[in-house]
């Protein structure tokens, strides 16, 4: 026919799983080793499976997860993780606790259009916090006023966020800008009773070849409700290090405990101005 042409063309499969391990150091951190393997097609279903270990100073951390990508034909996905982390904060420079949290978690994905998305989450979360001889008072206030069983604090929280992508690449990107609204809540009979709402936004405009200039800027806030007089300590945001203010250690700008030590805050503004270049 006139209007038709025979079209012969072959497919060359990517690979659907990886395996990645490695080893590094951060300044913070100190050494850290990590281990992942993901599966995106697993036993030929279109479902992604992924394992993951990391280790380092600050913390230990299992998790697996489950993603059905097209859980229905129009895109939304559904997906379960589960996860298991120790931390020693006095090695992110911050007070002088510890933590051990264990996690359950099923998301919803949606998407809106070719830019934006919807994403639905209810966690389940055992945090068991360990104080040490040199707690601040904040700290020993804290466990005080919110008796846990063997200070141990069981939450279950529900969240959405909307994001917003329109990045011309997710590796260094040029052009474009990204967006995320988040607003979290522990629901009542949970242990503690906090909310936590979070923005963030980047956005990259090219000047000339190879010369790039971004934008990127934070707000957050949470606060405890009901029984719970205020965000917890472990809930904190912080601020300071390369990926946020130059110039500070990891953690150290912002609020700081009776021991001096930086504890966090219920409220965080940050904003940055970037300019990328080749070395």
């Amino acid at each position: 026919a006139a209007d038709q042409i025979d079209v012969n063309y072959t497919v060359a499969e990517k690979a659907s799983g990886n395996l990645m391990a490695g080893v590094g150091f951060s300044q913070t951190q100190g050494i850290v080793f990590n281990a992942n393997v993901t599966q995106d097609n697993v036993f030929g279903s279109g479902k992604r499976v992924n394992l993951a270990f990391n280790n380092s100073n600050i913390s230990t951390q299992y998790s697996f997860g489950f993603l059905n990508p097209y859980f229905t034909a129009d895109g939304v996905s559904l997906g379960y993780d589960i996860g298991y982390q120790t931390r020693n904060a006095a090695q992110a420079n911050i007070s002088r606790y510890n933590t051990n949290t264990m996690n359950a978690g099923v998301n919803f994905g949606i998407p809106l259009n070719e830019f934006d998305r919807l994403g639905f989450f209810l966690d389940l979360k055992r945090t068991k916090l360990k104080e040490s001889d040199i707690s601040s008072q904040e700290i020993l206030d804290f466990i005080s006023q919110n008796q846990g069983s063997n200070n141990t604090f069981d939450t279950l929280s529900a969240s959405i966020s909307w994001s917003h992508n329109s990045l011309n690449r997710m590796i260094m990107p040029s052009e474009g800008g990204q967006q995320r609204l988040s607003a979290l809540g522990t629901v009542p009979g949970s242990d503690l009773l906090y909310y936590k709402v979070d923005y963030n936004q980047q956005h990259y405009f090219p000047l000339a070849k190879d010369l790039i200039f971004r934008l990127r800027g934070e707000v957050a806030y949470g606060d405890g409700y009901g029984k719970t007089k205020s965000l917890p300590f472990f809930e904190h945001y912080f601020n300071g290090g390369v990926r946020s203010v130059r110039g500070f250690n990891d953690n150290t700008l912002g609020p700081r405990d009776s021991k001096g030590l930086p504890i966090g805050g219920s409220s965080k503004i940050v904003g940055n101005a970037e300019l990328f270049f080749p070395v």
